[in-house]
């Protein structure tokens, strides 16, 4: 006589899968972080050109793709946090490359950390395909 009891998740108070916040939060602060180093790497590149450094390029091309990153990652962020479908999809898709890039990399033998963030994609991919989730994104 096994009952089939279904699991219900924690919610946010508005009914928000607890777990959206959190991956929003992260989102939001890896966002926020990625701007913040490319802020830092532009005044440098900023210094350098100041004092005389003439090879500046690629900390210069680091730092825009950083900035990019950064903002990206915050508009992101306030998606997963307004339950936009789009920002579902995204992150969908984005975790699929970031386990094809880790997969490369390990192979590549340079990915001491490659399975730890496939292992995070995974958890990611995981939860966003839960029937609640999907549900508040209106998937």
């Amino acid at each position: 006589m096994a009952e089939d009891v279904e699991r219900k998740e924690e919610t946010a108070g508005n009914g928000t899968p607890f777990g959206v916040y959190l991956i929003a939060s992260l989102q939001l602060l890896l966002g926020l972080y990625a701007f913040g180093m490319g802020t830092i790497g532009m005044g440098l590149n900023i210094m350098g050109l100041i004092v005389g450094v003439e090879d500046t390029l690629l900390l210069n091309v680091v730092s825009v793709l950083a900035l990019a990153l950064g903002v990206a990652m915050v508009i992101l962020a306030w998606g997963f946090f307004s339950l936009k479908s789009w920002a579902y999809s995204v992150t969908l898709v984005i975790q699929i490359l970031s386990i094809l890039r880790e997969i490369v990399v390990f192979a590549g033998g340079e990915g001491r950390f490659a399975l730890v963030s496939i292992g995070v994609s995974l958890i990611i991919l995981y939860y966003l395909r839960r029937n609640e989730v999907k549900q508040a994104f209106g998937k």
